[in-house]
């Protein structure tokens, strides 16, 4: 049984997350090990630590991981996701290169509106001019 993701990591499944091999393991590694074991056993669905998870992703470039959960969340809490959330969402694909992506996130900003930050319409207006 699990009790712990630092304790049996194999049990929860979460292997994938930690480099065994070398002993090493990133620090949003860990984020993501940990934010995926409390999401598995039912704790933590929250808008912040949707929002850390995302921030991990982004540190350790797991973009599609990244895509995927975003979707979750966009369907899921459509009508409760915070600014802060879209924000998070268009800075990891700014961030990525992928600017058709952030026109994607704003236009759903748009549709359950959410009013947008101003570094939020820089990064919109940047990635609208590539």
């Amino acid at each position: 049984m699990c009790t712990s993701p630092a304790v049996h990591p194999s049990n929860c499944g979460i292997n994938d997350d930690m480099d065994a091999r070398k002993g090493k393991t990133s620090s949003a590694a860990v984020v993501v090990a940990v934010t995926k074991w409390m999401l598995n056993k039912g704790q933590g669905a929250m808008m912040g630590i949707y929002d850390t998870l995302l921030l991990a992703f982004d540190m350790d470039n797991r973009v599609d991981e990244a895509r995927s959960l975003w979707n979750i969340v966009l369907h899921t809490h459509n009508r409760s996701i915070s600014k802060r959330l879209f924000s998070r969402m268009i800075s990891l694909f700014d961030h990525h290169s992928m600017p058709n992506k952030i026109i994607k996130v704003f236009a759903d900003m748009e549709k359950l509106c959410v009013r947008l930050d101003e570094t939020t319409v820089r990064k919109v207006y940047t990635s609208d001019e590539d």
